[in-house]
């Protein structure tokens, strides 16, 4: 029987991988003085020697391993298996260690220019706005060089990692210089970021699952990871813990909340070094507040209709935060927008609710669900909206219907009327859900949305004008988040 030599490959690959992971600090040494270039030396050749001994390992687990492969037919295979399994996880268990020194090395050995370089990783734009200020601000500072990347996603639903072409066509209409990390094997992307060798690098989600792999925690925290949260804040109890407790989330060097509320649980619910988590303001303030107004549907008479958005979460199910009432809700949204042309509907769901609703589960509504997208796009008085910053349409609205999560907040920023559809069965609200709750109109079913949107077309009279003042005075109060997210960048990296 022919055997296949399965690991010399792996191996070959490995030693590539960690030598041009460790070269570009050996060879960038000329600002570090003589005494700190020895000790790094040393430290690297401590380095290489474990590596040489992780070589000597793996031939040795190759041998054995191709030994026992020779008795498969003449043995309990199982039993073999078995062993053979033990002690490929004995050896995934020796490279992690190595990796993990290796990049703990790296934080502290890194040759530490006048300029910060920063990388962006952008897989979602429709979260893009809560880190442009921030990247906008560090092109203004001399202090930074900040890169921004392109990569793929994959939301609950798709079966493939997809989706940088759209984040680099809207890169690109946003005159946003970046570089497109796309390749079929992440690990070479890995290969250019290392060349890039960023000082700080934030990425837009802590679930590892939402990106490539080699994109992870473990194979990114060679640099300094910062996280800025795509909503502003987490407000329900009871939701999963990796929301504020991530592998990402303890990896990171800084981690910036909007305010007391978030700190205080990242803090008291995670093991998560407080000493990391620093209360900045949330970006997407200040993003949201400076957004140019622009609406997707243009009249021929030029006439302005009542204009609300209807926003959709993705937790249509019972198994996680159990917000989302799309599956309810929209045939009688098609039937009340071809019903009332006075009121353009702008529809924006989550993008993980699109992902969703491709899973077989629906393959039983799928005709009635196609059927509404394509009626939708058909009326004049309605419009999809996806795969784009939100700002300009939320500054151009009179209002907005929605079912969860982020929104309830972010909309109150612009001080217009929520229509809250709200679930029975969603997760509870922490004491700042409570407080964001108190600044939008709740309502158990889509008649009442309806009834309170005719209300304020007829009257214009909004009865919680002053609560959502007292609520943004409460949650949003802290003003130049991306100066301050700056401040503390130099501060760390000093």
């Amino acid at each position: 029987m022919k055997k296949k030599n399965y690991l010399t490959k792996g191996n070959n690959m490995l030693t590539k991988r960690i030598k041009s992971f460790l070269y570009p600090y050996l060879y960038r040494r000329q600002d570090i003085n003589l005494q700190k270039q020895d000790a790094i030396i040393k430290k690297h050749d401590e380095m290489f020697q474990s590596l040489e001994k992780l070589k000597i390992y793996i031939d040795y687990q190759k041998d054995e391993i191709n030994k026992k492969t020779e008795h498969l037919c003449s043995v309990n295979s199982q039993l073999i298996i078995n062993q053979m399994t033990v002690q490929n996880a004995q050896l995934t268990n020796e490279v992690a260690i190595l990796k993990n020194t290796l990049n703990a090395l790296s934080r502290k050995v890194r040759n530490r220019s006048e300029v910060i370089h920063c990388l962006f990783l952008v897989h979602n734009v429709s979260a893009w706005d809560s880190l442009s200020p921030v990247y906008e601000a560090m092109l203004k500072d001399n202090a930074f060089q900040p890169v921004v990347a392109s990569i793929n996603k994959k939301f609950p639903g798709d079966i493939s990692f997809s989706g940088e072409e759209i984040v680099d066509k809207k890169l690109s209409q946003l005159d946003i210089k970046h570089i497109r990390l796309k390749s079929e094997n992440s690990y070479e992307d890995l290969e250019i970021i290392k060349t890039i060798n960023p000082d700080v690098i934030f990425r837009q989600s802590q679930w590892d699952a939402d990106i490539p792999p080699a994109f992870s925690s473990e194979e990114l925290n060679f640099a300094q990871l910062a996280y800025v949260p795509y909503e502003i804040m987490n407000f329900l109890g009871n939701v999963d813990p990796n929301i504020e407790n991530s592998q990402f989330h303890k990896n990171c060097s800084m981690l910036f909340v909007a305010n007391k509320y978030a700190y205080d649980s990242l803090k008291s619910n995670t093991s998560i070094n407080d000493d990391h988590i620093y209360m900045t303001g949330h970006p997407k303030v200040e993003k949201l507040l400076a957004s140019e107004s622009e609406w997707p549907i243009d009249w021929p008479d030029e006439r302005r209709n009542y204009r609300v958005i209807w926003g959709a979460h993705h937790s249509i199910e019972h198994n996680w935060s159990n917000f989302g009432t799309f599956m309810t809700v929209y045939p009688q949204m098609l039937d009340w927008a071809k019903k009332n042309s006075q009121v353009d509907i702008v529809f924006s769901p989550h993008p993980a609710l699109l992902t969703t609703l491709l899973s077989e589960k629906y393959d039983s509504v799928r005709q009635g669900i196609e059927d509404f997208f394509k009626q939708w796009d058909e009326l004049p008085n309605t419009s999809l909206f996806t795969n784009d910053t939100y700002g300009p349409l939320f500054q151009a609205s009179d209002a907005l219907i929605v079912d969860g999560i982020s929104w309830l907040l972010e909309y109150q920023i612009l001080d217009k009327p929520v229509i809250f559809i709200e679930r029975d069965d969603h997760l509870p609200f922490l004491p700042s859900g409570d407080i964001i709750a108190e600044g939008v109109y709740r309502v158990a079913g889509f008649n009442d949305a309806v009834k309170y949107i005719e209300d304020l077309m007829t009257t214009s009279e909004d009865s919680l004008k002053q609560q959502r003042k007292n609520t943004l005075s409460e949650l949003a109060h802290i003003k130049n988040a991306s100066v301050n997210i700056l401040k503390v960048i130099k501060e760390n990296l000093r």
